[in-house]
């Protein structure tokens, strides 16, 4: 089927090829910080994977602590415009605008959060209507895709315009609607789904011992650095040639 000259050129001349080539080498363009992101994320997940029986919120707590730097270094990523990877440095910033986005995060997940919570407090049940397409978990489905495709762009929006509101203003909703941002965001789509496919096969795998988990996450760590900055950079791209 011919694809509509109105839309093609959005999507996969002006989006698609807007510098997709770039954003996926980006990674591999500064070792240093590739290799600090990596081992941050892979520390933190052994370490939590090893707690004692009884830890489970120190899990929890090293998780966030983990999304803070990963979040913070992603939104690093669209604010710095150089073909290369940012540097890490210095942190407190980087801190701070993580902090921010899992803020933003939380706002945009609190609908759909306290529905779920009030009416599903047990997440199979949740599972067993959206099966039987009972109209609340539909619902519920609808709230989170909805705040899935604009979360991203209110990330970006942040970053660039520093400030927290910025996240939340009639900009986000504007330059979310347009096929620029839609072509990044179902490439970004496309990448996630891409990594946790490629780490579902292992996860067994890793539980039948330390040396095998030891490498599980030093694998998980390179493939979460590497889409954060994908991510991120592709979604910095699209906020600059809205």
């Amino acid at each position: 089927m011919k694809v509509p000259k109105v839309f093609y050129p959005q999507i996969f001349k002006k989006t698609a090829m807007a510098n997709i080539i770039e954003a996926l080498k980006r990674p591999f363009m500064g070792v240093q910080s590739l290799l600090i992101g990596t081992i941050l994320v892979a520390v933190i997940i052994f370490a939590s994977l090893n707690l004692p029986v009884g830890y489970e919120f120190g899990a929890v707590i090293a998780l966030l602590i983990m999304y803070i730097f990963m979040l913070g270094y992603g939104l690093k990523c669209v604010t710095d415009k150089e073909e290369s990877l940012p540097g890490w440095a210095p942190l407190l910033p980087l801190i701070k605008n993580g902090v921010f986005a899992v803020l933003i995060i939380f706002v945009g997940l609190f609908i759909q959060n306290v529905i779920t919570a009030w009416y599903y407090p047990d997440l199979a049940l949740l599972q067993s209507d959206l099966m039987a397409f009972a109209p609340l978990s539909i619902l519920i489905a609808v709230l989170f895709l909805i705040s899935l495709y604009f979360l991203p762009m209110s990330l970006v929006e942040f970053a660039n315009e520093d400030h927290f509101l910025s996240a939340f203003n009639k900009e986000v909703i504007a330059k979310s609607m347009t096929l620029h941002y839609l072509g990044s965001w179902v490439f970004v789509v496309f990448l996630q789904v891409l990594v946790s496919a490629v780490m579902y096969p292992f996860m067994d795998w890793a539980l039948t011992g330390v040396w095998q988990l030891g490498v599980f996450t030093l694998l998980y760590g390179l493939l979460t650095m590497v889409s954060t900055v994908w991510s991120f950079t592709l979604l910095g791209q699209a906020w600059d040639e809205i």
